[in-house]
């Protein structure tokens, strides 16, 4: 007996159409990454946004909304000096998009890197580093020690995520300073969070990020500063 499973014409139709659009994304996508350090000179001239990037369950994706994104990023910008966000491309595109809205960010968002494992995102060219928080000591000795703000939003809710991407936010924070953390994950790994943040006195704040698609884990955000987006709970 054949292990081959044989589909209907109706089926096979469907899973061809999905795979031709699935190479073309990939294929625009190499694209843009070719020209990224042409394309994109400046932050002002980035052409691209989340809606070119459909989210990708099997990397545990779900993208902020746009008012939770730019709640976030007026919090960095207005805190930070030089800005590493982790694995919240959501997060990034934001701080773009208020930078071109106003100059006083344009600075800051030209030195911001997008950490991220989706080599999607290479698009952006050098503001791109590519990350895998299961190797969270393989970071660009040039990124190393480089930035006071951290905006981290690990993939996955387990101990090992949370703690090897802590691992990899006390890399990229300066030394000899007081770097300043942002932390977006789930309301239970709130005692985790600060236990793995305790020197850096992180807190649970009153601020609530929601998802452009709803996600079913109640989510809370974690950081070790007041500002006007958030007051951090007793």
């Amino acid at each position: 007996m054949s292990d081959e499973v044989a589909l209907s014409e109706d089926t096979q139709a469907i899973l061809n159409e999905f795979l031709k659009e699935k190479a073309s994304h990939e294929e625009r996508f190499m694209q843009l990454a070719a020209e990224a350090q042409d394309r994109f000179e400046s932050v002002k001239t980035i052409d691209i946004d989340m809606d070119t990037f459909q989210e990708d369950w099997n990397l545990s994706q779900f993208w902020y909304t746009k008012e939770t994104s730019r709640t976030i990023a007026k919090a960095a910008l207005s805190h930070g000096d030089r800005i590493a966000v982790v694995s919240a491309p959501s997060t990034y595109f934001a701080i773009v998009e208020l930078a071109k809205e106003d100059p006083q960010y344009l600075d800051k968002a030209e030195k911001c890197v997008l950490f991220e494992v989706d080599d999607r995102f290479a698009a952006l060219g050098r503001r791109f580093s590519h990350y895998d928080f299961n190797k969270p000591f393989e970071i660009e000795d040039s990124l190393k020690h480089s930035f006071d703000m951290i905006v981290l939003d690990p993939p996955f809710l387990s101990d090992e995520c949370q703690t090897k991407s802590a691992v990899s936010a006390a890399l990229l924070s300066t030394t000899g300073t007081d770097p300043k953390f942002i932390v977006c994950t789930g309301e239970r790994m709130e005692s985790k969070i600060h236990k793995l943040y305790k020197k850096h006195n992180m807190r649970t704040t009153d601020f609530l990020p929601e998802h452009a698609n709803g996600l079913s884990n109640e989510f809370r955000c974690y950081a070790n500063f007041e500002c006007e987006q958030w007051h951090l709970n007793s």
